[in-house]
């Protein structure tokens, strides 16, 4: 005899919501991974911050990052956006995690804040000089 959570697993679809947005995480490791090594680097600027101020926004960088990171560039990967590695590993890791039928870590709000916070400073700072832009 099966026991409820057995059978209650056989009928729950394959593909739920958050395995199709897993599978749109595993992707864009994908599309990262496409990019060749002289392809990211000529990335076109897309940027409208960017485009109107000659600043770079907070995440200014962050595409040419996850393409480094993806090819294992992890020293220019930094040098194209401070978070990119770390947001990359957890896109990847959250991606994988949803496959495990494991329930998903709790993210608190103090916690999505502080990236969030951490990130914008970034980008003030780059702004101000004090790391190098994209």
């Amino acid at each position: 005899m099966d026991s409820p959570s057995s059978a209650d697993a056989a009928r729950r679809p394959w593909l739920t919501p958050g395995r199709l947005v897993a599978l749109l995480g595993l992707g864009v490791a994908g599309a990262a991974l496409a990019f060749g090594a002289r392809t990211y680097a000529g990335l076109p600027e897309l940027c409208a911050f960017h485009a109107m101020t000659g600043l770079p926004c907070p995440t200014c960088g962050i595409t040419r990052s996850f393409a480094a990171t993806a090819h294992g560039h992890l020293l220019e990967a930094f040098r194209y956006h401070l978070f990119g590695p770390p947001a990359f590993g957890a896109m990847l890791g959250a991606s994988l995690w949803t496959f495990t039928d494991r329930p998903f870590p709790r993210i608190r709000p103090w916690m999505a804040w502080t990236v969030a916070g951490l990130v914008t400073a970034y980008g003030i700072a780059r702004m101000a000089g004090w790391f190098p832009q994209p």
